[in-house]
């Protein structure tokens, strides 16, 4: 049987070492985080996930940066290759939506693994 394959966020991944968890969401980004860790699923990741949570734990939280970053890395996530079917993808939801470069690189790595589901 294959494991699923998901592709959390930006939003989800600052859930999982922000102190504060009164987001909506807040036990399901916890929920996926147990998930991954037990691999009963796999979490891809675009290879800028680091630069846009780093950006904000840095800019927020700057006297817990390195913890909260260097626990983030250790997960292992496996940062997904850019791929001649991604690119498209990718620039078609930033145009289609009006959304910028970094949401849509989530939504197209995910779109172009959904066959993984």
């Amino acid at each position: 049987m294959r494991v699923p394959v998901v592709v959390p966020d930006a939003s989800v991944l600052l859930e999982w070492v922000l102190p504060c968890h009164d987001e909506p969401n807040a036990d399901n980004a916890r929920l996926l985080r147990v998930a991954i860790q037990d691999e009963a699923v796999h979490a891809l990741v675009p290879a800028l996930w680091l630069y846009e949570v780093g950006k904000t734990i840095a800019r927020r939280f700057p006297l817990h940066a390195s913890s909260w970053l260097s626990a983030l890395m250790k997960f292992g996530l496996e940062e997904a290759s850019t791929t001649q079917a991604w690119l498209p993808k990718l620039l078609e939801l930033t145009r289609r939506y009006e959304v910028s470069f970094y949401p849509a690189a989530y939504h197209a790595l995910a779109f172009i693994h959904r066959d993984c589901l």
